[in-house]
């Protein structure tokens, strides 16, 4: 609480009064902000909540929530003291504008705050939740009361109200605590009494507490796992649960823990006990993540199960309303504070809750207080505390929502960002404060490229002096004092911090500024900046903020992890000593640990010196260094995500920045060059004057070579050449033979000092340089044994030997020997170490530890490392070796390792610290060509290249004499893999085919360029012995083994050859059991492998023990024991004397423990009977306890509880243990109910539903139907009967009935199906048997409610009649029928048309119908058939117009007429063509078309303008001219038409005339 007011004194001070009360303010309410959601929360004391008393004042609490209230009360506060002070403390008088702006803020929000009470909408539909108090001692709950007691008090409370109008029953916190895990809380018999009271009450919902778990097994998957005391993990909840008749349970899982007594942060352990005073447990209770609603059908209530603690969170409360929750359950179990003031207080903050939401509370507290909170928060309804009682309330639905629940807590947000814009801008001043009230000293000599050294805690610019001459001869050097050291002015800040003795507080970022404004004042852009101890922090942090100012830096005797608590404990005794006793007097009891013990005892003068040099020093410049210090953060990110290099100097004997600590960090950059100094401490300026170790410095500083890159493999090797010169000691030749790229330009192997670390537990022991001996041999691809090669290939390298011989002492440990350097070829594929990856070639000498007898020489690879590899082709490379002493080699794959050296030609370093290089996904060590495997017994590494590229390939063989495993040697190489092409035939050795006739043939060398195939099957006698196919099968005759070939063809004539043995004996049959349980005892495998032609004569057993190289065997059936448990996948490899081989895989599961089955887990028995346990299994058993049962040593005791009991049984097999155990559930007498009485259809089945624990039952029916003798038999009772049970728990009965009456379905006869015509309408006639009846659908059915209603619809339509009876059979019976409407009768006359007197006319009538249809014309006359479709009419000239009529008729009934005119003209045949006409659009005389009377055909009709051109042209009876010309509207004026056509007698019409175009 006293952050946010240091807070208001610094900004107040520095900016003023506003300032401060703003920082007041914002601080104050993001401290309440943070107690909202930390670890520990604890927003009980959020000064808003102050209001919980007083809810007709701040019913604006739906805007803003307590944030609100504590903003409130900061404000009237804050105006307040400042008219006090005025007043009283200044004496200048009230100010009445202060006085009136005080006045409006208290009153304002008030007055607001009633409007609101007044003018609220409710409103609702009210239905009533019970909220039952059950007053159960929270102490005695879960000790000495029973389960079942709690419960039906509660059930008993309940069911006191519960009427029709209750939906929603609430029970408090906890209110079922049995120990029930989550899945099984619906079968428990313990809860049964619960589930009874929801099938008894169906419409309500009950929402309780519950306290309980889930079982999570072996592996800890869950972070709020606890372990029991039979090891497995489980969850505890405190959680709510929603239960429904006939609906699935929905739990909720509470997610604001209690500090201390739910949750507990891992630094607060140690306070445990004294918290679980208060209730609880601090064990951890899991939670969920988020607020859940319940929502069960039929039920208006959506609710918020909000548990105890929960309820003061006003935003969390308001996420269940964004989720539909329309009223607040709140369970709570407030007893654990007894009668005090606590649970009060929690009541009152639930109608804060209210306000917030605008919904209704329904508060059930275990011992009180219970209550009803309206909209407003008034309490409606409640129960006095420490009293059992029931609430039943009428409570509205709310749907609206607030502001405050669609945006949270803003204002503790708003306030957080303003406080952190505060809290940067105040460092932004300090930091510029610090820049321009610090003057730094600096010297710069030499020249070059740019070099900073920056000195550590106690030194100065001077500690650099030895090597300084050596250095400026070859770089530009910057050694700054810094701030407070040598003549630098200390950085001065006008701030005071809490800790009284430090008056200038800085950090480590300060410092790097400073030397940012050094190197900018002095035009530096690039330099390599390197630091000693504190320097070393600065270094960091200037890397990290400056980087593109770097190329380089350097860690003298530093380190980039953070002060652990006890360092952090030390600066602060130091800081706190150097105000009590002065900084000389602390740097002289410092400094000398700083030094080697070497250097202390032969140096005692330099020592005192630079103790003498501390007395410069001021306090407040130590105390500073070493608050920075203290508080710098972790800086290994800078290492990890540096791309330039890094230097690490260490020396063996520092206590500051330990050996180990800083070896740990040399791994993380991607390029470290490491410079470990034997026997020297912390000071390495002083202790290492000699300038040997300043070579890196020069080289990483001063130079911008690159590292030769030229390194492509190298093997490190030993001969054992007999017995030392000395006593116990051996003598050895050390062989280094090291692969050069042909084709690289870096230096040549013949410049390579080769120097060898021989290292016992990883220290340097010795060093041996081994001479170059002989010339340089080189090694090349020879490309011409490939003549079908495609693709420039080039594989060449040059290999050199270096080697020398020692005498090595005979030890325990043995040696590991190890040749370090930089760096490795450039562009390796598999790696993203980039151009900066060394190498270490390692090799072991094995001590008397792995080898007690005798003497090993290494293997050595052979040197086959030029095969041809091109990208994706199948490629075999030999990886084998040869060892002198004929053991036992297994090869794998295994990491190669990188160095931090910068030079190839550096001494062994003084700590072996191997380091696997950077491989990239999916590369590894195990898979470095991401596929290909290695042979483990021939070393051969097989399969499909990757791409083109270069690989790092390191193999590891593992040396096995006498069947135990004693050393490793490795050999690493860089792969070429080429990008070529070439033609080959490659098939393998062999195929075998033991499981049919047919053998599948494919090239395992695949090639674009192949042009042909030829296959040959080996089977002269088969028709189909050849293939030219790339790929082919072939059936074979009969068992035998044949010889195969393929030759394939290229271009230039190339021809690739290879051939195969094919083994053809189908039936055979591969397969083993296994026996044994657990891994104490050995475990039989046997082979079950049958074989139809040979013998099985061969087997090789892997039993999968990963951690054992003698986990093989040969014979038929072994034996194995295994070291522990777990998974084994056993691979078995069997084969026949036919040559038959296959290899199947298993996995076999090895047990800690026996193999024991229980049939039952948990089963019922009455108190009188005796129940036999069942147990399966091997070995001895026992069952626990002793008590009520008989022969409790057998698999198979007899048990006789008088209650419910547990019986734990003990399986032991030789040694190995396993447990289980049987709940017998006791019961003294069994009750049976057949359920109610009911009524069924007669035909129909029915399942009898009896309620009862029992076991067994016997059935029987008053008619003599047989009853299946089940719990649940089904029946078909066909008049009316009463079944009989008897049911059965051992010797416990009892009995009850069952009477069933049995009514006939009622009889639907809904008449025949009927056609209408369409438009037309029909009587349906219905008969039925039954009560009552409706029609369906209704729609174009009149009198729907008549067993004669009439249809009338327009498509056909299926009528469903639906009757049913009240006699007994409650199901409907229903019957249809179809009205088929017959589709409208469509008839077409043919369009009206003109003829001249006796021209037969052919009339054609057509109709939508095709058979059975009847047609008559009227009139008739002129018509030669008054009664066919087409009849032809002849009309003489006494007729000028006449209609005729056609009816149609289909068989159907249904009618279609049509109408035709016919005009008769009194002339000869002739083509009509008005004279004019008005193309105007009305739809008269718009267009010109010829009028064709007695004509037959029409040649063609055209029209020409004035000038001759043809602008329309037709010849189709009806189409005419519309006057346009391509859509252009014609003007007035004459135009020309002629027209010609074919009259009914064959004579040609022709005329021509004018025509006029009026508009």
């Amino acid at each position: 609480m006293c952050v946010p007011w240091i807070g208001y004194n610094i900004f107040k001070n520095k900016f003023g009064k506003n300032i401060g009360y703003a920082s007041l303010i914002s601080f104050w309410m993001l401290f309440e902000y943070i107690h909202l959601n930390w670890q520990i929360s604890w927003p009980w004391l959020s000064l808003g909540n102050a209001f919980a008393s007083k809810t007709e004042w701040i019913q604006w609490y739906e805007y803003t929530g307590v944030g609100g209230g504590t903003l409130w009360i900061l404000l009237v506060n804050i105006l307040l003291y400042e008219i006090i002070k005025r007043w009283k403390v200044e004496g200048k008088g009230l100010k009445a504008k202060r006085v009136l702006a005080l006045i409006a803020l208290i009153v304002i929000p008030i007055i607001f705050s009633l409007l609101l009470s007044i003018h609220f909408v409710k409103g609702g539909t009210n239905k009533s939740v019970v909220i039952v108090q059950p007053n159960i001692d929270p102490y005695q709950k879960f000790e000495s009361l029973s389960v079942s007691s709690q419960l039906q008090k509660l059930i008993d409370l309940s069911e006191r109200v519960i009427d029709s109008a209750t939906k929603l029953v609430v029970w408090p916190e906890t209110a079922l605590s049995a120990n029930v895990g989550i899945n099984e809380v619906a079968q428990s018999l313990v809860y049964k009494p619960v589930f009874d009271f929801t099938i008894r009450h169906p419409d309500v919902t009950l929402l309780t507490g519950i306290e309980t778990y889930k079982i999570l097994g072996l592996e800890k998957t869950s972070p709020y796992a606890r372990k029991s005391a039979q090891d497995f993990y489980y969850d505890s909840y405190n959680a709510a649960v929603s239960i429904k008749a006939n609906e699935p349970l929905q739990f909720y899982i509470k997610s604001k823990l209690v500090p201390g007594v739910e949750t507990l942060p891992s630094f607060l352990n140690i306070l445990a006990p004294i918290f679980e005073k208060f209730g609880g447990t601090t064990g951890g209770y899991a939670k969920d993540t988020a607020a859940k609603v319940f929502n069960n059908a039929g039920n208006p209530f959506i609710a918020a199960p909000v548990i105890c603690y929960e309820s003061i969170y006003g935003e969390y409360v308001a996420s269940y309303v964004q989720k539909g929750a329309n009223i607040i359950t709140i369970i709570t179990n407030d007893g654990w504070w007894g009668n005090t003031p606590g649970h009060k207080q929690h009541l009152a903050l639930a109608k804060l809750r209210a306000i917030e939401t605008r919904r209704w509370v329904v508060r059930s507290a275990n011992t009180g207080i219970s209550a009803v909170i309206d909209e407003y928060g008034v309490i409606k309804a409640s129960k006095a505390w420490d009293t059992a009682d029931v609430i039943k309330y009428n409570i509205p639905v709310k749907t609206n929502l607030t502001f405050y629940v669609q945006h949270g807590d803003y204002l503790y947000k708003i306030a957080a960002v303003f406080a952190v814009l505060l809290l940067a801008w105040n460092v932004i001043l300090v930091i510029k404060k610090k820049l321009r009230n610090s003057v730094i000293n600096y010297r710069s000599e030499g020249a070059g490229k740019a070099v900073v050294l920056l000195h550590g805690f106690g030194e100065d610019s001077t500690i650099f002096n030895t090597q300084i001459d050596f250095l400026k001869e070859h770089c530009l050097l910057i050694i700054p004092d810094l701030p407070g050291s040598g003549k630098s002015e200390l950085l001065i800040s006008d701030s005071q911090f809490p800790i009284s003795s430090i008056q200038y507080p800085a950090s480590i970022t300060d410092y790097a500024n400073c030397i940012y404004a050094l190197l900018q004042q002095e035009n530096i852009t690039t330099c390599t900046m390197i630091g000693h101890s504190m320097g070393g922090y600065i270094t960091l942090t200037f890397a990290k903020l400056f980087p593109q100012l770097l190329n380089g830096f350097g860690l003298l005797h530093s380190t980039a992890f953070a002060d652990s608590e006890e360092k952090k404990q030390n600066r602060l005794r130091g800081i706190q000593l150097i105000a009590d006793y002065g900084g000389y007097a602390f740097l002289k009891n410092t400094i000398p640990n700083l030094f080697g013990s070497n250097f202390k005892e032969q140096f005692p003068a330099k020592v005192e010196a630079l103790i003498e040099a501390s007395k410069q020093f001021s306090n407040d410049a130590l105390q500073q260094y070493s608050f920075a210090m203290m508080n710098r953060p972790d800086a290994t990110d800078v290492l990890k995500s540096s791309k330039m290099p890094v230097l690490f100097i260490l020396g063996t004997e520092d206590v500051a920045a330990p050996l180990n600590d800083v070896l740990q960090q040399t791994k993380m950059p991607e390029c470290s060059y490491i410079h470990v100094l034997n026997n020297v401490g912390h000071m390495v300026m002083l202790e290492a004057t000699d300038s040997k170790w300043f070579f890196i410095i020069f080289f990483l500083s001063c130079t911008s070579q690159l590292l030769a890159r030229h390194v492509a493999g190298g093997e490190l090797f030993y001969e054992y050449l007999g017995p030392g010169a000395a006593t116990n000691t051996s003598k050895y030749k050390i062989t280094l033979r090291l692969f050069r790229d042909c084709y690289s330009t870096g230096p040549s192997l013949q410049s390579e000092a080769v120097n060898v670390g021989f290292y016992d537990n990883n220290n340097l022991n010795t060093t041996l340089n081994l001479p170059i001996q002989g010339s340089i041999e080189t090694i090349t691809l020879n490309t011409a044994a490939f003549p079908c090669l495609v693709g420039n290939v080039n594989v060449c390298y040059e290999v050199a030997i270096y080697t020398n011989t020692i005498d090595l002492p005979i030890n325990l440990n043995g040696y590991t020997l190890a040749r370090q350097g930089c760096c490795r070829v450039t562009d390796i594929t598999n790696t993203s170490g980039g151009n900066n990856i060394g190498s270490t070639y390692i090799t072991k000498i094995p001590g008397t530890a792995t080898l007690p007898t005798g003497f090993n020489s290494s293997p050595k690879f052979f040197v086959k490392d030029t095969a041809l590899v091109c990208a994706g082709k199948n490629f075999t490379l030999d990886f084998g070796a040869a060892d002198p002493d004929n053991d036992m080699l297994v090869y794998g794959f295994c990491d190669a390792y990188t160095a931090g050296s910068g030079s190839n030609n550096s001494p062994p370093s003084s700590v072996l610290n191997l380091v696997q290089i950077p491989y990239i996904s999916p590369f590894s060590g195990s898979d470095p060509l991401g596929g290909p495997s290695i042979n483990s017994t021939t070393g051969v590494i097989s399969g499909v290249a990757p791409g083109v590229g270069q690989y790092v390939v390191s193999v590891c063989i593992t040396e096995i004499r006498n069947g135990v495993p004693f050393t490793q040697h490795r050999k690493d190489f860089i792969l070429k893999v080429q990008d070529c092409d070439y033609i080959e035939a490659q098939l393998p050795d062999k195929i075998i085919q033991c499981d049919n006739f047919s053998v599948y043939f494919e090239n395992q060398s695949s090639s674009s360029a192949i042009q042909s195939y030829l296959w040959n099957f080996g089977e002269p006698s088969s028709p189909n012995n050849a293939s030219t196919a790339p790929t082919a099968t072939h059936v074979y005759a009969d068992t035998g083994r044949y010889k195969a070939t393929l030759s394939v063809t290229g271009p230039n004539g190339c021809i690739g050859k290879d051939s195969t043995v094919v083994i053809v004996y189908p039936g055979f049959y591969p397969g083993f059991t296994v026996t044994g349980s657990c891994y104490q005892n050995p475990f039989t495998f046997n082979d079950t492998t049958r074989a139809v032609y040979g013998t099985v004569n061969q087997w090789k057993w892997d039993f999968g023990d990963l951690n054992s190289f003698i986990d093989t065997s040969s014979l038929k059936n072994p034996s194995y024991t295994y070291p522990n448990a777990g998974p084994r996948t056993i691979k078995f490899t069997v084969g026949s004397s036919k040559g038959c081989e296959k290899t199947i895989e298993k996995t076999l599961a090895v047990s800690d423990k026996p193999l024991l089955v229980l049939p039952f887990k948990d089963t019922l028995i009455c108190s009188i009977d005796t129940l036999p346990l069942i147990a399966v299994g091997t070995g001895v058993f026992n069952w626990l306890p002793n008590n009520h049962i008989i022969n409790a040593n057998t698999n198979n005791p007899l048990v006789f509880p008088q209650d419910t009991a547990t019986y734990y049984v003990t399986l032991n097999e030789n040694g190995c243990i396993a447990t289980d155990s049987i709940k017998v559930n006791v019961l003294q007498f069994i009750k049976v109910d057949a359920g109610v009485d009911s009524a069924i259809c007669k035909t129909d089945t029915f399942r009898l539903r009896p309620i009862s624990y029992a076991l067994g039952y016997m059935w029987t029916a008053s008619t003599g139907e047989v009853v299946d003798d089940v719990k649940y038999p089904v029946v078909q009772p066909l008049v009316n009967t009463k079944y009989y049970v008897q049911a059965n728990l051992g010797k416990c009965e009892d009995k009850d009935s069952v009477f069933i009456k049995v009514a006939p379905y009622p009889v639907s006869n809904a008449g025949a199906d009927k056609n209408i015509c369409f438009g037309e309408k029909v009587m349906l006639n219905a008969t039925i048997t039954a009560s009552s009846f409706f029609w369906s659908p209704t729609n174009a059915l009149l009198n729907a409610n008549t067993l004669t209603p009439i249809a009338a619809p327009s498509k056909n339509t299926y009528y469903i009649l639906t009757v049913n009876d009240t006699l007994g059979c409650p199901k409907p019976t229903k019957d249809s029928i179809l009205v088929n409407v017959v589709k409208p009768v469509v008839v077409n006359a043919g369009n009206d048309t003109s003829i001249v007197r006796n021209q037969p006319l052919q009339l054609n009538a057509t109709v939508n119908f095709d058979n059975g249809v009847q047609y008559e014309w009227t009139p008739t006359t002129g018509l030669n058939n008054a009664t066919i479709a087409n009849p032809i009419s002849i009309l003489n000239g006494n007729i000028n117009t006449i209609k005729y009529k056609v009816k149609v008729t289909i068989p159907e009934g249904c009618i279609g007429e049509d109408e035709i005119v016919v005009r008769v003209f009194n002339t000869d045949p002739d083509i009509f063509v008005p004279t004019a006409f008005t193309p105007n659009k009305d739809g008269k005389n718009d267009a010109l078309k010829p009028i064709c009377v007695g004509i037959t055909k029409l040649d063609y009709f055209r029209i020409y303008n004035r000038w001759g051109q043809l602008i329309f042209e037709t010849n189709e009876f009806e189409k005419g001219w519309n006057g346009t010309i391509n859509g252009v509207e014609q003007g007035n004026g004459t135009y020309v038409f002629i027209t010609q056509g074919v009259d009914y007698t064959g004579k040609i019409v022709y005329k021509k005339g004018t025509v006029v175009l009026i508009r």
